[in-house]
């Protein structure tokens, strides 16, 4: 076997380990390939060096391992660029790599560096075919999501998904380009407050990701987010009814597939995270108690290898669990999980503002468990404090976050209405007023939040 070849193979196999979950052993095939290709001193071996340099990168991001992955594809980046004059196919490869750096930037939320990548990555793939540039404007939206720049993710996303929809008939099969456009869709429709037009897109994903995963031209992995997604825009909508089936269906997919990266198991938390919240609605709270404590377990694993990434997440899953104890006549326990969520989000909120609206989530989860314990004067305290968090996380997203800060003021009214009934009357009022303004364009999204705001306001006379 000729050098050349053998790293091909060598190459192969590093990726394949890489799928399964083997990231040290990936790593050490395709370290060696690349010591093998660097004796190569002819033909093509300037071109082989940085394609394996980006198998190296790839690897490490999906080990999580992204601080490595910025550092190596930078290295492949300089390769390529090193070359000179770049035809289509080394341009595809060089925005690639550009692409890989511009996601790892993005998990480690170094969003100005992502932003700036994933414009070069989108400018860069005008020349090229279509698969090309719909990959460049799905992660693009993906980062003006990240950054909070919803209106420009949204224009992009639908750039994706019209352009997919302008081609689909002639389409190269696998094609995935409009199902993961609808998704992302989707998410900053939902964003932008547009609740009925993002369900329809997210049907539309499900439908589309289903089909794709009978002929064979996706993985079910990927038929479990668009299910995830379908649950969580319910569950947002007050609507746990409708969205326990399809959470329910990503929960068993993500159990059947083994999880054996830590991308597989935040996504199985996830599912475990929002399938508990769906059961809470219901009424069914010892058996969200369970999906929620086996969510923290999971997520103290994650935690423990990458505990910046991980925080927000661990904090999280903790803010549900600390609901869920309090629901099943656990307050104190809920109280303890609930301060672990919140004084890991005050850290994080105090370097990032934009962590404002999980700190206004777990500050109500611990508002409602202190009193539920007797606490009522420090749960008052808490109340006034995810108000406030809440205040800061609405003036930046006034059409998506509208109806999650009036559902924690309609918490607040309810908890404190007996003790401190004046106050109670401001928080429902202001829950009213918000909800009766976000219904004139969404009413179904928030019919339910709205009764419920009325029926706490009616009881305070």
């Amino acid at each position: 076997m000729g050098r050349l070849a053998k790293v091909r193979m060598l190459q192969g196999l590093a990726q394949d380990l890489s799928c399964s979950g083997r990231f040290d052993e990936a790593l050490a095939t395709v370290q060696e390939a690349e010591a093998v290709a660097r004796k190569v001193r002819f033909g093509m071996a300037a071109y082989v060096v940085p394609d394996l340099l980006h198998t190296r990168a790839s690897v490490l991001y999906d080990a999580s391992r992204w601080d490595e992955a910025i550092r190596v594809a930078g290295e492949a980046i300089d390769a390529r660029r090193s070359l000179g004059s770049i035809d289509g196919d080394q341009l595809a490869r060089l925005s690639d790599s550009l692409e890989l750096q511009a996601n790892a930037l993005n998990r480690l939320r170094r969003l100005d560096e992502a932003d700036a990548l994933s414009a070069e990555v989108l400018a860069m793939r005008a020349r090229l075919p279509w698969p090309d540039r719909a990959r460049a404007l799905l992660n693009r939206s993906a980062t003006l999501l990240e950054a909070g720049r919803v209106e420009e993710g949204l224009a992009a996303a639908t750039e994706l998904v019209r352009g997919a929809q302008a081609r689909r008939s002639g389409s190269a099969p696998g094609d995935t380009s409009l199902a993961d456009g609808l998704s992302n869709l989707a998410v900053l429709l939902r964003m932008n407050g547009r609740w009925r037009d993002a369900l329809a897109a997210q049907e539309a994903a499900v439908t589309e990701v289903r089909a794709a995963v009978a002929r064979g031209d996706r993985p079910t992995a990927d038929l479990a987010r668009a299910l995830a997604n379908q649950s969580l825009m319910h569950l947002e909508s007050g609507h746990p009814a409708d969205a326990e089936a399809p959470g329910q269906e990503a929960l068993d997919l993500r159990e059947q597939l083994a999880a054996r990266t830590p991308l597989d198991l935040h996504e199985l938390s996830e599912s475990l995270n929002n399938q508990a919240v769906a059961l809470d609605g219901l009424d069914r709270h010892a058996e969200a108690e369970v999906l929620a404590s086996r969510c923290v377990e999971l997520r103290r694993r994650l935690h423990a290898d990458q505990p910046d990434v991980q925080a927000r997440p661990l904090a999280t899953a903790l803010g549900t669990l600390c609901h869920m104890l309090a629901a099943c006549g656990r307050a104190e326990a809920g109280v303890v999980a609930g301060r672990e969520a919140v004084d890991m989000l005050r850290r994080l909120f105090a370097h990032d503002a934009t962590h404002a609206p999980w700190l206004a989530h777990a500050l109500d989860s611990l508002a409602q468990a202190t009193a539920a314990a007797g606490f009522e004067p420090e749960a008052l305290t808490l109340s006034e404090e995810a108000e406030s968090v809440g205040s800061l996380a609405l003036a930046a997203n006034p059409s998506g976050f509208g109806g999650t800060q009036a559902g924690i003021l309609v918490a607040c009214a309810d908890r404190h209405a007996a003790s401190y009934p004046s106050r109670a009357r401001a928080w429902a009022d202001e829950a009213l007023r918000l909800l009766t303004g976000l219904s004139v364009a969404e009413p179904e999204a928030h019919a339910v939040a709205l009764a419920r705001a009325e029926r706490v306001r009616a009881a305070l006379g």
